[in-house]
């Protein structure tokens, strides 16, 4: 199928806003921060555990009483590699009433700033008995560390500090859960950092990724972001040394363990940003994970599917704890 009209036009209309959306504007920035995206995908031999102070929050008025927003702020287990701006993790929880039947960690997209784009998704999840806890990745919303306005990640640099943190933080979030049943789940680079966090976990997850790559390469190199790239500012060779370092990022080059097997992803057929290539190689790297090839492209994917959405999160965790 061809790419959904919408993905067709996206880069255009980003390229129209050129000071503001252009990525890498800033060129590699600290190289000696590149080695972080492969160092992160390394599995685990510990886990650092935190804890989690919970203060509730005001619940949006056209949300039902029963489901409650609360937060909590714990110093990032990657502070060592990061800003300073972006060293205090913020978690946002949205619960049901009763007791959930499982906790999933829902995790951000590029350019996803603060917790309002994934609020719904976790408001679908409450009425069906599933608390969400809502990661803010480092350099965005409350953890920005360039100016407001402007793309939160100029440099190389700062996407592998960005992906490292993202991996480090839902490795520990999990870990400190006190549920039986958890689960990891995103949309795009959410699902993507989602795929590589469930392959170095010691313990079950339940794991959902939708409309995502098993590595950054074909999105930036291949996808719709490409053509926003600002690759003079990459230069030499920015085709052939941004494609070593993102593929070495894959979860195709991580164990698969039990948990992969019950697995469920999405695709969209139309998808310009992600290639549905890259998403069946996830598939196919693990053995009975669940794939399901949706309609439209990937702008519009969360508008048009936050139903499915639901239900694939709802069905991986039903597969993974039956």
């Amino acid at each position: 199928m061809a790419e959904s009209r919408i993905d067709r036009i996206a880069p255009t209309l980003l390229r129209l806003r050129r000071q503001r959306t252009f990525a890498f504007s800033g060129g590699w920035g600290d190289t000696r921060a590149s080695g972080l995206l492969t160092e992160a995908i390394t599995p685990a031999d510990a886990i650092e555990t935190v804890d989690f102070n919970w203060e509730q929050t005001d619940s949006p008025r056209s949300w039902s009483r029963e489901i409650t927003i609360s937060r909590a702020e714990f110093a990032s287990p990657a502070a060592a590699f990061l800003p300073d701006q972006s060293n205090t993790v913020v978690v946002e929880r949205i619960s049901p009433a009763d007791k959930p039947s499982g906790v999933v960690l829902l995790l951000p997209s590029w350019n996803d700033e603060g917790f309002v784009r994934r609020r719904r998704l976790a408001q679908s999840l409450a009425k069906v008995g599933f608390e969400s806890l809502l990661l803010e990745a480092a350099h965005y919303g409350s953890r920005r560390s360039a100016p407001i306005g402007g793309q939160a990640i100029r440099t190389v640099a700062a996407f592998a500090q960005l992906g490292h943190a993202t991996l480090v933080e839902s490795r520990s979030i999990l870990a400190s859960l006190g549920h039986p049943n958890r689960g990891i789940a995103g949309f795009s680079m959410g699902g993507n950092i989602a795929a590589i966090t469930s392959a170095t976990v010691p313990f079950p997850v339940a794991v959902t990724a939708f409309a995502a790559s098993h590595s950054p390469g074909p999105v930036f190199l291949d996808g719709a972001i490409s053509k926003i790239v600002d690759w003079d500012a990459l230069r030499p060779q920015p085709h052939v040394r941004l494609a070593s370092l993102f593929n070495q990022a894959s979860a195709l080059r991580l164990p698969v363990l039990d948990h992969h097997s019950t697995a469920v992803i999405l695709a969209a057929a139309g998808d310009g940003f992600v290639p549905l290539a890259a998403t069946r190689a996830l598939h196919e790297h693990w053995p009975g994970s669940s794939l399901h090839v949706l309609s439209g492209g990937h702008a519009e994917f969360m508008l048009r599917h936050r139903k499915s959405v639901t239900s694939a999160i709802v069905e991986s965790f039903a597969r993974t704890f039956p």
